[in-house]
């Protein structure tokens, strides 16, 4: 699905899954741990002000 600003959703897929399994347990929510994850896996960057996210290997914008 795509939006007119140019926004597509990412659905979660096994490799997401995957990372999130072996990722550190820096992070305690796991809602950001699927974004952390999900991040890795596509090579994205992740927006936000979360000071524990960028203990991870992950690209931030904030």
């Amino acid at each position: 699905m795509s939006f007119q600003n140019s926004i597509k959703l990412l659905s979660i897929n096994n490799s997401h899954l995957w990372q999130l399994d072996n990722l550190e347990k820096i992070h305690r929510d796991p809602f950001d741990r699927l974004l952390i994850a999900q991040t890795q896996i596509e090579n994205m960057h992740l927006i936000t002000k979360d000071k524990i996210i960028p203990l991870y290997d992950v690209k931030t914008i904030w």
